[in-house]
């Protein structure tokens, strides 16, 4: 059988549609309450890291500080 082929996924709580005001609406928030700059949405990483997160299927999970200190 293909049983053993299939991984069971975990609902999450509370899924948000994605809308791009929805999306711009955080990315201001996030800006404003980190303090940083607005250029910093035009960085290549920052864009790489949000292009990366928009292919998860499930959500994703972010590293909190401890865990990007290792």
């Amino acid at each position: 059988t293909l049983d053993d082929q299939f991984q069971e996924v975990m609902p999450t709580k509370h899924v948000i549609s994605y809308t791009h005001q929805l999306f711009c609406e955080a990315t201001v928030e996030w800006l404003i309450c980190t303090d940083q700059p607005i250029k910093t949405v035009d960085h290549p990483t920052f864009k790489k890291m949000i292009n990366t997160a928009s292919c998860a299927t499930n959500g994703v999970i972010i590293p909190n500080c401890h865990a990007t200190c290792h």
